[in-house]
């Protein structure tokens, strides 16, 4: 297997991230059996960043950081300080400028924290969990939109953030990194320890949610198997599906959007067979539908594309019984936006009098998801091939 040039610099990266940090945590030692002051959050230098595949979720090893100094809990209870990832230790969180990052100006809001970061922090999760526990409920409203890989939900959740361009009374995000941290968690994790984490770091991220304000998280693909953790931990979380009836053209964008530099998905199918212990260095992609990953043992990119969007969309299917309103599938609700947009819109505490602002927006920005939802790059075999696998995963997970 013959490796890009840009992921030997990532090794190089991470190999130096590793000795940065080996460093940075001696130092943070003897400075903790020093000090008498609070160490709840550790304050960390950010020296650079680099993520080997833009289109990845974000993770810790985005940055290589050292440390600062130690400071309290409170210090990061600013609107600017946003939870970046959480691993089975730590809490990390970065500070940025700017705190608007609604999903019409950012649609992935963990890009937007990448290239903005200013500066970074880490909380062991035994502290985060017991002083976020002490946060207030959530001020008013919040709901989750999930949808299965480039099925039309970031379109759905920015013609929602149309209705209420002044963000008074809506705030819509776009793929906001602790969600996602949380589902793969999931799998690592206990699941009281889950459920805890889950409660507490939402209620950290949305502890600045203003009376009458609903708050709306537009989730990636992973967000389904966190479902059932927020029914119980947090049920008064609400929950909505946005689905497809273009497989074929949802799997065709997938792999159209994870190959504009390198051909991601087809350089971690061949990972999984030669050097299985680099895949998940280099991305997390796999980790986010592992089971149907690992049954389907994807050759190329197209297999590992088709087990992602198959395995969400079952996992979505799953869930079905924890859902505030019926799945919306995107091609009718762009057809009959009106109609179909409107228990949405009453979901979120709106009024009706804003489904012809989403219009608007809809007629406006026509160009940035017409122009490709019919285009289907896949073969007669590859449709074949996906034909097959939706039957086989269905099959295994008995629906």
């Amino acid at each position: 297997m013959i490796f890009p040039l840009k992921f030997l610099l990532y090794l190089l990266y991470r190999l130096v991230r590793a000795i940065v940090l080996l460093e940075s945590d001696f130092l943070a030692s003897v400075k903790r059996l020093c000090t008498c002051e609070p160490c709840d959050v550790e304050s960390l230098h950010i020296l650079t960043r680099f993520r080997f595949d833009i289109n990845d979720c974000a993770r810790a090893c985005d940055f290589i950081v050292f440390h600062d100094t130690f400071t309290t809990f409170s210090s990061i209870l600013l609107p600017e300080w946003i939870i970046y990832d959480i691993d089975d230790s730590h809490v990390y969180l970065v500070k940025v400028p700017d705190t608007e990052c609604t999903i019409d100006r950012y649609t992935k809001m963990g890009d937007f924290l990448l290239g903005c970061a200013e500066k970074a922090a880490r909380v062991r999760i035994d502290t985060f969990i017991e002083r976020s526990g002490r946060l207030p409920p959530f001020a008013s409203r919040v709901v989750f939109i999930h949808s299965t890989p480039c099925s039309g939900g970031t379109v759905v959740a920015r013609m929602l953030q149309a209705c209420d361009p002044t963000y008074q009374n809506l705030c819509v995000y776009g793929e906001p990194p602790v969600i996602t941290s949380l589902s793969l968690l999931s799998e690592k994790l206990s699941v009281e320890i889950v459920k805890r984490l889950a409660l507490t770091s939402l209620r950290f991220s949305l502890h600045h949610q203003k009376n009458d304000q609903t708050i709306v998280y537009k989730c990636r693909l992973n967000s389904s198997r966190l479902i059932p953790y927020l029914h119980t931990a947090v049920p008064s979380i609400l929950h909505c599906v946005v689905t497809t009836r273009s497989p074929d053209v949802a799997v065709s964008k997938l792999i159209l959007r994870t190959s504009h530099e390198t051909n991601v998905f087809q350089m971690l199918s061949r990972m999984r067979i030669e050097f299985p212990w680099l895949s998940e260095t280099i991305s997390r992609w796999t980790l986010m539908q592992m089971r149907c990953v690992q049954q389907v043992g994807p050759k190329d990119g197209f297999e590992l594309a088709a087990a992602l969007f198959i395995g969400s969309q079952i996992a979505l299917e799953h869930c079905t019984p924890y859902l505030a309103i019926d799945p919306i599938c995107f091609e009718d609700l762009m057809n009959d936006t009106a109609r179909l947009l409107a228990p949405l819109v009453d979901l979120c505490e709106l009024s009706d009098l804003h489904i012809p602002d989403a219009i608007a927006w809809k007629r406006t920005a026509a160009h940035e998801w017409r122009d490709d939802w019919d285009l289907c790059i896949l073969d007669d075999r590859q449709l074949h091939r996906l034909e097959q696998l939706h039957e086989l995963l269905r099959g295994d997970w008995n629906i």
